[in-house]
Order: structure tokens, then sequence, then C-alpha cells
């Protein structure tokens, strides 16, 4: 048969009663301290990678608004250049249907 020993409550250095279930709060609280390390680690690894994406597509913006102010320029060209030709179309079909149209005989 086996003996066993009485144990005595447990006091820390002022003088508090600590539970008799404290290794058993320990282990629960180290597997915490555990998992919260497991997942700072993982959140540390999540940033460097985020950190590298965004370096890796980090782009100019100057260049960009450069890009579009030409675009917008050559767009503007071009519509100015579409309006003088319909302008000219417009002329050209106001010839041909003054041509077309027979000129009233003087009586």
């Amino acid at each position: 048969m086996a003996k066993e020993a009485k144990i005595y409550d447990f006091e820390d250095v002022d003088g508090y009663k600590l539970p008799k279930n404290i290794s058993t709060q320990f282990r629960g609280l180290q597997g915490g301290v555990e998992y919260l390390k497991t997942s700072a680690d993982n959140i540390t690894t999540e940033l460097k990678g985020v950190s590298k994406k965004l370096s890796k597509n980090e782009t100019d913006l100057s260049a960009i608004t450069h890009k579009v102010n030409e675009i917008d320029k050559n767009l503007k060209d071009l519509s100015k250049l579409v309006g003088s030709n319909f302008e000219n179309i417009g002329k050209t079909f106001e010839v041909l249907i003054n041509a077309l149209t027979p000129k009233d005989k003087k009586k």
C-alpha cells in the first residue's frame, strides 16, 4: 500500500496562499504562452511576406501619372483630328448635295 503525504498549502514570498492545483494551472498557462508565441511567429512570418509583396509591387506613381497624362493628350489630339475630319466630310457632302440638286431655270 502506498503512503500518502500531506501537502501543505503553498505560500508565496508575500504570504499569499497558492491553490493546490497550481501545477495544473501553470501547465495551462504555459500552454497558452506557447500558443501565443506560435501565433506571434505566424503573424511575423505573414507580415514579412506582405512586406515583400508590397516592396516588389511598389511602383513610382510619377511614372504612372506621366503615362496617364500622355494618353490623355493623345486622346485630346485624336478628338480634335476626328472633329476636323467630320467638318471636312460635312463640307464635302454639302458640295455633293449642291452639285446633285437641280438648279432652278430662270423663266
